[in-house]
């Protein structure tokens, strides 16, 4: 593992599912985003967001730029043009 990989926690209450992954710190929120598309199967009305904190994840900045750390656990909401999506 170099030490610019780091291992986080993704939290999806709405699918009831915990991931651990490794992300490059460097690499930016929306090459997560892009990542979990096939795993999350959002529809095309719906949008997959970050949140780590109280702050929604910017998906052109970078793991770094939040401070994101080893063990960080970073919830993952599906948005659709309604409101939240509910399975």
């Amino acid at each position: 593992m170099s030490i610019k990989e780091i291992p986080i926690i993704l939290v999806c209450k709405q699918k009831e599912k915990t991931y651990n992954v490794q992300v490059n710190i460097e690499s930016s929120i929306e090459d997560l985003i892009i990542e979990l598309h096939p795993l999350l199967q959002p529809g095309n009305q719906q949008q997959i967001v970050l949140h780590f904190g109280n702050m929604i994840l910017n998906s052109k900045k970078q793991f770094k730029d939040y401070n994101i750390v080893k063990g960080s656990i970073i919830d993952i909401i599906i948005y659709t043009h309604g409101g939240i999506f509910l399975n």
